[in-house]
């Protein structure tokens, strides 16, 4: 039997083993979490005023007939119905008791009913309205997301059964490569509000938000081009890997140094290539110049893991405690990172007037930390949620690295337990920081990302032990 047959036999899952999490519970998952995330968009800050429903009913019709047609929100609502339908179609998966029509059909009018509960629920909210042209942008994108699905659909789950079955920690990895590449580049994008007029993007370019040179921006303080330079480096990391992972044969980017300089600089510059049409978004030089240093680092890492010196080093007696032990502080530095990112400037509140007020204002609101329209209130849980989820990653992943089964039972637990409570005080601490908002909503999201990163983390490293173990 030739290497490719052992292969593809290897990476075939155990048809006796089950494992813990599916592409189909995965998919079922994120249509939840997207479900909630369209809820907590629309009703956000859950400040409730008294009203019928047929006053609910009167107010979706008057005001949809006076509202003023506005693109933007138009957009930004057609964008939110996209990934729930698309997720849907995901969670059927291959099943033989619907036919892709009925499927598809099915998506749309679940779609449909969630924003009319949204859309109407909107009037016993104080300073929201409700509006029947965000209903329809809503529909219209869960159809844009049956369509996704029937083009992309097949393929992206054929990853994700990849990442939780396969035998093989390579092989998982090039599978997490593409989620992290494609998560990475939804990153870029948020909040989705798209310029679609060339002068739109002029008269961006026009008050700065396009720096074509780099450590040119005015206006910026010195802590914000470090904190901007340091995420834009991290972020260009897991590109590069993937990069190196995806391409890295067909392009000869460890053989030839021109290619790896050229590797380096595409992917560096293609997220802020990405921004340039996003109104809220600054499209940086400075960004893409530490982005192509951080994907330099990115494409060394993934030729480290490539040529198996990562495997040989994880193997030896002499250095098998070292990796754990360099995950955690990697991770502890992480954590540090992240407190310095959320609480800046520093604005602490220390009189005592100032500290009652600010217990009492969360205990009247405690789900008032995030304010604005639905698609601002949803990125701004995304960005909680995916910087929560990639600290727990490295503690899963570090945590996957100790050799002893007990040992990383226990101190996996401790070290969720430590991270959750280390996320209350990050929370507690943007409660306290005058310039910012705490609350329930970001420690809610805190609490479900952290260990949903920290498993995927885990899986990474050692897969499910109940399929391995055949």
């Amino acid at each position: 039997m030739d290497n490719s047959s052992e292969t593809e036999i290897a990476d075939r899952p155990d048809r006796r083993s089950t494992p813990r999490l599916s592409s189909r519970a995965l998919f079922g998952w994120c249509v939840l979490g997207c479900s909630l995330a369209l809820a907590v968009g629309s009703w956000a800050p859950f400040q409730f005023r008294g009203a019928t429903l047929i006053d609910a009913w009167d107010a979706f019709i008057s005001v949809s007939r006076a509202h003023r047609f506005s693109r933007s929100d138009f957009a930004a609502n057609l964008m939110l119905g996209i990934p729930i339908s698309f997720c849907i179609l995901g969670w059927f998966g291959s099943t033989r008791n619907l036919s892709m029509a009925g499927q598809s059909l099915l998506a749309l009018l679940y779609v449909l009913a969630l924003s009319v509960c949204c859309e109407l629920g909107q009037a016993w909210i104080v300073n929201r309205t409700p509006s029947c042209l965000d209903m329809v942008a809503q529909a219209l994108g869960a159809l844009i997301g049956v369509v996704l699905w029937w083009r992309i659909g097949t393929w992206l789950n054929a990853n994700v059964q990849m990442f939780f079955r396969s035998r093989h920690a390579t092989t998982r990895g090039q599978a997490a490569a593409w989620m992290v590449a494609c998560g990475i580049l939804l990153w870029t994008v948020l909040p989705l509000d798209v310029l679609i007029s060339p002068v739109e993007i002029a008269q961006k370019w026009a008050v700065g938000r396009i720096e074509l040179v780099p450590f040119t921006l005015h206006d910026v303080s010195y802590f914000d081009v470090v904190r901007q330079a340091l995420l834009s480096f991290m972020l260009a990391i897991p590109l590069g890997v993937c990069c190196l992972l995806l391409f890295g044969k067909t392009l000869q980017i460890t053989e030839s140094a021109s290619a790896f300089i050229l590797s380096a600089l595409a992917t560096g510059v293609l997220p802020e290539l990405i921004q340039v049409p996003i109104a809220s978004r600054v499209a940086s030089a400075t960004d893409a110049l530490f982005g192509t240093v951080g994907a330099a680092f990115g494409l060394a890492i993934g030729r480290l893991l490539v040529s198996g010196d990562a495997a040989e080093r994880s193997a030896s007696p002499d250095r098998a405690m070292h990796w754990p032990t360099m995950g955690f502080l990697v991770a502890v530095c992480y954590f540090v990172l992240l407190c310095l990112m959320s609480w800046y400037p520093f604005e602490f509140v220390t009189d005592k007037t100032e500290l009652r007020d600010a217990i009492r204002s969360l205990q009247d609101a405690p789900f008032a930390d995030f304010r604005g329209g639905s698609l601002g209130v949803i990125f701004s849980l995304f960005r909680v949620s995916v910087l929560s989820a990639i600290l727990g990653a490295l503690l899963g992943v570090s945590t996957a690295l100790i050799k002893n089964p007990v040992k990383r039972k226990i101190l996996g637990a401790t070290m969720l337990v430590a991270s959750l409570a280390a996320m209350s005080l990050l929370e507690l601490g943007l409660v306290l920081e005058a310039s910012h908002h705490g609350g329930g909503l970001g420690l809610l999201c805190r609490f479900v990302s952290l260990p949903i990163g920290f498993f995927l983390g885990v899986t990474l490293v050692i897969g499910d032990s109940r399929t391995d173990d055949h």
